[in-house]
């Protein structure tokens, strides 16, 4: 950190201790001022409302899907505090000083999950499109239940933030399918009882929003997420006078963040693709609001969601599956539509292909999902369907500089496709969601993944697995004596990081070739560079693979590949084979001694497992190419296709 930071974090620990209590608090929300603006969510959608009561009945009855729990009962009303797995009861104490993290009563995420209120605004899209007001007050039972368990500034769920932020953006979305300030079930004393409530909570969640932002190195996603909500909830709750100075702030700092967060090519820079979702949705939440309030953002702020989409949309074309790069915690701002196998990405890009006119991306998306007719509107269903009428072909980006991922094969037909990795370890100085994967390789045989990414699997309550699953060992790379390509300094803090830099890379006629170098290694006693030149050669159906181990002592090497669990993989002498694709795939070591290793499902130490969502892991097959150097060493390794 640099000192103006260690002085920020120091003052904001101050101001925690001495300033937060434990106590309730017992100071009123000012009076209101303002008396509203129209509301920026459009008008409902002509939709089906079968599976909304159905979602809305499964909510009603206390059981809500919570990451890996596809169906925990929580109970109704819930206990807001309690962790789902554990049973654990966090202490009303001051959130901001709670050991939120590391906890030995389960990962914080379980319960911060229900607590962002995604499913609350199933139970008013259910109320507005059926009118049943049994919905609505199973609503606000939720609600006047978590206004009594959750003070203001006490237990876990104000520990956070960008916690609270995601809160008023669902709580927008839930005030303005109720019907508003003025809405009809806050008639009647009851009624205006807990309107009064939940207008006093808005107010505190703004306020301790804009005096708790992620700044300095936490300045990633979370700040991106803390603004928006902030926004947002200035726009739809202009009831006090410096509620309109922090919505404005907010909107500029934003606007600031986003230029800042995202590169001009459109990858967000925390090199992570499901925080690429993420981020993308939070800005077009934002962005939405405030076209509907004549506020709109500057044109470089749509420009770079364009190119975000973009990027999203380069993503969906390497295969069937989008690589899961980077961490992924599965989070979601607003969830609006009840499909069981609803694709945010792909909603994003429908939500794009109308807000661009992008055709590409509306045959991306193949069609218009719920989310997007809730988001844009009623009418949205025929403008998509004209995008999709006048498709037409373009050149697909293959190459995104400023994030640093280069694809091989996409620019004429073939079967293989691969990924290479040559971007920086992650965004600001801690880099908290990078992976040590310095030149990663992923690769698509006809659109199924052969070699994969492991994913993330948890965060804060297991050391040894998260320390693998972003670790340079659950990668398709080079490791050197065990270590990590980057110098780990916590769950979510990188110190010494990897700087990678990309090689001219002169191919001849029918191949294509990407390399690049990093320094990860440069650390050791005897400093090694790692260089990677990949070369793909359609015709010949072949990919070849080169690794220069650059240095002067003994060094021991490990070179991984991570199969897809379909696949079953043999070794036999310097070959592998690879079974259950499309056609079977041989890898050859063509250079380089060595012998390999195959692990798959190993607990000590963890070798040999894919996370496909957070909380899961499966195990997969890693073969390992292990070798012995005393100086600089050269590995081609061959992927090629085989007759079937």
């Amino acid at each position: 950190m640099t000192p103006l930071e260690m002085l920020h974090r120091a003052w904001r620990a101050a101001r925690t201790a001495f300033v937060y209590s434990d106590r309730r608090s017992t100071a009123p929300p000012p009076s209101l001022s303002g008396a509203g603006v129209e509301p920026w969510l459009p008008e409902a959608p002509a939709l089906e409302g079968a599976p909304y009561v159905k979602a809305a009945t499964r909510i009603a009855a206390g059981r809500v899907a919570i990451l890996s729990l596809p169906d925990a009962e929580c109970g109704m009303p819930p206990r807001w505090n309690r962790h789902p797995l554990s049973g654990f009861e966090w202490p009303l104490r001051n959130g901001l000083r709670l050991p939120i993290k590391g906890h030995a009563h389960g990962d914080i995420k379980y319960l911060w999950e229900p607590n962002r209120h995604l499913h609350l605004v199933r139970l008013a899209q259910a109320f507005r499109l059926t009118g049943d007001v049994t919905h609505a007050e199973a609503l606000m039972r939720l609600l006047d239940s978590w206004f009594e368990q959750c003070p203001y500034r006490l237990g876990p769920n104000w520990a956070s933030a960008m916690e609270a932020a995601l809160r008023l953006i669902n709580w927008s979305l839930c005030w303005q399918l109720l019907g508003g300030v003025n809405g009809a079930l806050f008639t009647g004393a009851d009624g205006a009882r807990l309107r009064g409530r939940w207008l006093a909570s808005v107010y505190q969640h703004m306020d301790f929003v804009r005096r708790n932002l992620s700044l300095y190195s936490s300045a990633n996603n979370h700040l991106i997420g803390e603004l928006a909500g902030l926004f947002i909830a200035g726009r739809t709750w202009p009831l006090w006078n410096e509620a309109v100075g922090w919505t404005e702030s907010a909107q500029r700092h934003l606007t600031a963040e986003c230029l800042k967060q995202n590169g001009a090519d459109g990858v967000n820079l925390e090199q992570a693709t499901s925080y690429q979702v993420f981020v993308l949705e939070y800005l077009l939440l934002a962005g939405l609001c405030a076209r509907a309030g004549a506020v709109d953002f500057p044109a470089a702020y749509w420009q770079r969601l364009e190119a975000m989409s973009d990027y999203l949309y380069f993503l969906g074309n390497l295969g069937e599956s989008v690589p899961a790069i980077g961490d992924s915690d599965d989070a979601a701002v607003v969830r609006l539509s009840p499909d069981p196998d609803f694709d945010q990405r792909r909603a994003l890009l429908a939500s794009a292909a109308l807000l661009f006119q992008r055709d590409d991306f509306a045959a991306a998306a193949g069609r218009l999902d719920d989310q997007t007719a809730w988001l844009l509107g009623r009418g949205s269903e025929a403008r998509f369907a004209e995008l999709l009428a006048r498709r037409q072909e373009r050149p697909l980006k293959v190459d995104f500089p400023n994030g640093g991922y280069r694809a091989l094969g996409m620019a004429q037909p073939g079967r293989l496709r691969a990924l290479f990795d040559t971007g920086p370890l992650g965004y600001t100085r801690i880099a908290a969601h990078g992976h040590a994967d310095a030149l990663a390789l992923l690769l698509w045989l006809d659109g199924a993944p052969v070699l994969v990414d492991a994913g993330t699997y948890c965060y804060n309550d297991q050391p040894k697995w998260r320390a693998y699953f972003r670790g340079t060992a659950a990668h398709n790379t080079l490791r050197v004596d065990g270590l990590d390509q980057s110098e780990p300094g916590g769950a979510f803090m990188w110190l010494r990081k990897a700087a990678v830099t990309r090689l001219p890379c002169p191919s001849p006629g029918g191949t294509e070739a990407v390399g690049a170098v990093h320094d990860g290694y440069r650390r050791l006693a005897d400093p090694v560079l790692h260089e990677r030149r990949v070369d793909l050669t359609q015709a010949a159906q072949q990919l070849i693979v080169t690794d220069t181990v650059s240095c002067l002592g003994m060094h021991e090497i490990e070179i991984a590949w991570q199969f897809a669990e379909r696949l079953q993989v043999c070794a036999d002498g310097r070959a592998l084979t690879v079974a259950g694709a499309a056609d079977p795939l041989r890898v050859t070591v063509l250079e380089g001694e060595g012998a390999w290793r195959l692990y798959r499902g190993q607990e000590e130490p963890p070798r040999g497992w894919r996370s496909p969502r957070f909380g899961v892991k499966v195990p997969i097959t890693t073969a390992v190419w292990h070798a012995s150097i005393d100086s600089t060493h050269r590995f081609r390794t061959s992927f090629e296709l085989l007759a079937p």
